[in-house]
């Protein structure tokens, strides 16, 4: 079935790309089996990955003398577009299939002017296979969630950018001229109504006032940037990669400020508390060993009975491993009121490792992840180490402030 389309390893990308925009097999496989198409395919196959062949330009070369010879016939007839030459005729099935066969009865113009049409169309088809992509991740929020806020911020601003400038005037390929098709798209559809639900009430919900990162000058400055870079990103960065950019960027906004907090925490710069942290017999994995083997109450806690420390790890360094979500036999109550119990403990041993733990957590980044156990550290004890301050609307605004300075005051 393959063999009689044509479908091989060279087109099938393609064949894919249209599959998905909604064209049926018979447009298709007379499309891609054009002459141009097939030396697009060839030329693409024999300059990518393990069988690069030194790389060939034939549908280049075909394109470049179909337009020197158009070109040529319209200052010849003194025409200002092709669609005005002698033997013009709009690109059709009828003549794709003709063409194939190789019974056409074409005129060397009326050839030239068919490969043009074959690679315009091959330009728009990529243009429009591109943005139906961006619109079909926008739309996506009734089906997947996403991971992280910033994630889900990220996603209804490019949405919203989207449907503002390329969606509207047709920039992505998709030729939508009419701001009322948008509008519908968005009120008659299941992902659409989601998305106009998320867009409008997600910081009612999601967002403590004076509490919220996302709500910050900081990260309003940050997202303009992102929607710049997602703007130009057919010449510079792609939306992806621009999205990345800032998600990264973010990461290394907490991981600084959770430095700064741990300064404050233990009154020592982060190189100091790292090296604490870190030693092969003085270190937070030697330390829990030390207190499993002496104290009952540290043995028998089960948040602690999750911990992993490698004291003398044959890589890295010596550290605690948290054993991972979908390990743990116990719930989340049960592991948040275990760690509670260390804080609250009436030794002051036991109470030093509970806020150890939490810096020990806060100087390798803070992540609420599956191998991280952060998300366990009891609310109200990170309000009482100050993470309203730390990390709150004041920290971060803080930021802002380093955002436009070439050499940051850092706290280690």
């Amino acid at each position: 079935m393959l063999g009689m389309l044509n479908i091989n390893e060279n087109n099938w990308g393609m064949w894919s790309a249209l599959t998905h925009m909604g064209y049926n097999m018979e447009t298709i496989a007379l499309f891609l089996n054009t002459p141009y198409m097939n030396a697009l395919a060839l030329d693409e196959a024999n300059g990518a990955g393990l069988i690069n062949q030194g790389g060939t330009d034939e549908a280049v070369t075909m394109l470049e003398d179909a337009k020197k010879l158009i070109a040529a016939e319209r200052k010849s007839q003194e025409v200002s577009s092709t669609s005005q030459l002698n033997g013009y005729m709009a690109l059709n099935k009828v003549t794709m299939l003709q063409v194939i066969q190789g019974k056409a009865n074409l005129t060397a113009l009326q050839k030239a002017i068919f490969t043009e049409q074959i690679a315009d169309a091959h330009d728009k088809l990529v243009l429009a296979h591109g943005g139906i992509m961006s619109l079909q991740s926008l739309m996506k929020h009734d089906t997947k969630n996403a991971k992280t806020r910033s994630a889900l911020e990220l996603d209804l601003y490019t949405g919203n950018t989207f449907m503002k400038y390329e969606g509207l005037y047709g920039d992505s390929g998709l030729r939508v001229t009419k701001p009322s098709t948008m509008v519908r798209l968005r009120q008659n559809t299941v992902s659409g109504q989601v998305f106009e639900t998320l867009t409008s009430v997600r910081r009612a919900v999601l967002d403590l006032r004076g509490d919220s990162v996302y709500r910050t000058a900081m990260f309003d400055e940050l997202m303009q940037s992102y929607g710049d870079m997602a703007m130009t990103g057919r010449t510079n960065m792609n939306a992806f990669q621009a999205g990345t950019a800032l998600n990264s960027y973010l990461s290394e906004v907490r991981r600084y400020l959770n430095a700064k907090w741990v300064t404050e925490i233990t009154g020592k710069n982060i190189a100091q508390v790292r090296k604490e942290m870190t030693g092969e017999g003085t270190g937070m994995a030697a330390r829990l060993v030390n207190l499993r083997a002496s104290n009952e109450e540290v043995r028998d806690n089960l948040f602690i009975k999750q911990l992993i420390p490698m004291v003398n790890p044959k890589e890295g360094y010596s550290r605690i491993e948290f054993t991972g979500d979908r390990v743990i036999n116990v719930s989340p109550i049960e592991m948040h009121g275990a760690f509670l119990a260390l804080a609250r403990s009436e030794d002051v041993q036991v109470r030093q490792l509970a806020e150890d733990l939490v810096v020990y957590s806060l100087l390798n980044g803070g992540a609420v992840g599956s191998r991280s156990y952060n998300k366990y550290i009891p609310a109200a004890m990170l309000q009482q180490l100050g993470i309203r301050d730390a990390l709150g609307t004041s920290g971060v605004e803080y930021m802002l402030s380093l955002i436009h300075i070439s050499e940051p005051t850092r706290p280690y």
